[in-house]
């Protein structure tokens, strides 16, 4: 992360996080304490999701709209997307909710 802008980073017993501006996105990285990469986490533009994840909000989600999206990419190669969709009227239930799919844009639980 070369170019990476407004870098903070925080400490706890086994891992560093460091959080910062990429590519114009809020991004967090996790490596253990001896310098080894855990995950990066990216939030996504919320308007121009991975396909295949769009498409299956569209069909079981018609009276939500997205309202934030992330990307984690992970050392044991169990990626996933994380989508949090807001109902449109105030009387639609529940009116918030998490969706978690895989790196191929599968559904999975959580």
């Amino acid at each position: 992360f070369a170019r990476a802008e407004d870098v903070t980073w925080e400490k706890e017993d086994t891992v560093c996080t460091a959080n910062f501006i990429y590519r114009e996105k809020f991004t967090t990285a996790q490596f253990s304490v001896n310098g080894m990469w855990i995950e990066t986490v990216e939030e996504l533009d919320t308007r121009s999701l991975y396909a295949p994840i769009q498409r299956y909000i569209d069909q079981n989600y018609r009276d939500y709209r997205v309202s934030y999206a992330e990307k984690a990419t992970r050392h044991d190669r169990n990626d996933y997307y994380y989508i949090e969709l807001i109902a449109k009227k105030k009387s639609t239930q529940p009116h918030q909710v998490a969706l978690y799919f895989d790196k191929t844009g599968r559904p999975r639980q959580q």
